[in-house]
């Protein structure tokens, strides 16, 4: 019996150590609760909160995921509407991608130039700087220009 109790009294002492460790492997980020949008980007998209799809810890850094539906493309621009969960347009963004910048869309690597109206884009903005990145981690020369907001 006092093997048993001994190992009794192992397994419920490791059970908090495994439920921290699990807790801390896969972590759900809240977009509601752990997301501080800076001034600046709330300044621009004061509505921008409820298109908040995703938050993802990346090299020790918050990122955001907005979703868009890219609605016109041009030359050298792309016209998107930033969506809401329910797909409600919140903002009207156009961007400026570098020449030679890719997007991925149904795991194919694409120029932003052969996007169609109607593709759905991911977006991820770090939390404590304004800028959008076809994925966390991109670096800052990755950055899609902003032409223009509506």
């Amino acid at each position: 019996m006092k093997v048993y109790g001994r190992l009794v009294l192992l397994a419920l002492a490791a059970l908090p150590v495994a439920a921290m460790a699990a807790e801390g492997e896969g972590e759900q980020l809240s977009c509601i609760k752990d997301v501080a949008f800076s001034h600046e980007f709330l300044d621009r998209y004061p509505n921008a909160a409820p298109a908040c799809r995703e938050v993802k810890m990346q090299d020790g850094e918050k990122w955001v995921k907005f979703e868009s539906k890219v609605t016109k493309v041009q030359k050298d621009n792309v016209t998107l509407d930033f969506l809401n969960v329910r797909g409600d347009t919140l903002a009207t963004v156009t961007v400026k991608p570098q020449p030679n910048a890719r997007v991925t869309i149904e795991g194919k690597k694409k120029k932003y130039s052969s996007l169609r109206p109607g593709d759905k884009l991911g977006f991820w903005m770090p939390e404590k700087r304004f800028g959008f990145y076809s994925e966390p981690g991109a670096a800052k020369v990755n950055q899609l220009t902003i032409v223009d907001k509506k």
